[in-house]
């Protein structure tokens, strides 16, 4: 698959999750929203690696990686589904939005990244022009 096609993919799912977020925890309660999207990724996950025949690593290294992650994610979009009912998406579209910003500043400081590069600032400037835009 093309790279640009995997980008746009990427942003029209960033881009909605938002709104998706706000729109399943009407119906059901945030922790019973973002199970049942662990349980959607997972079967996803899963039919994917079946059909492109993708092994799985499956030693204890891997398992303790998976662990970890799942926690991760988990406890971080319960929190993002329990703002939801206090928060409008938009403003959720605008944290998602400057997030990567703030990471790689942050990363950068930090982590004593190597200083931004053209492309880097483009596309920065890029995202917040389109932020801009939106609000």
């Amino acid at each position: 698959m093309k790279v640009s096609i995997c980008y746009l993919i990427v942003i029209a799912i960033w881009s909605t999750t938002p709104l998706g977020i706000v729109w399943s925890s009407e119906s059901v309660s945030p922790t019973m929203a973002v199970m049942l999207r662990m349980i959607i990724a997972a079967v996803l996950g899963t039919a994917i690696l079946v059909i492109l025949r993708i092994k799985l690593p499956v030693s204890n290294t891997a398992f303790r990686l998976y662990g970890y992650s799942t926690l991760g994610l988990f406890g971080g979009m319960t929190c993002g589904y329990m703002a939801s009912t206090y928060v409008t998406s938009g403003f959720m579209s605008l944290v998602f939005g400057l997030s990567p910003i703030f990471t790689g500043l942050l990363a950068r400081r930090i982590l004593d990244e190597p200083a931004f590069d053209n492309s880097k600032k483009l596309a920065m400037v890029v995202c917040l022009a389109g932020l801009a835009i939106v609000c």
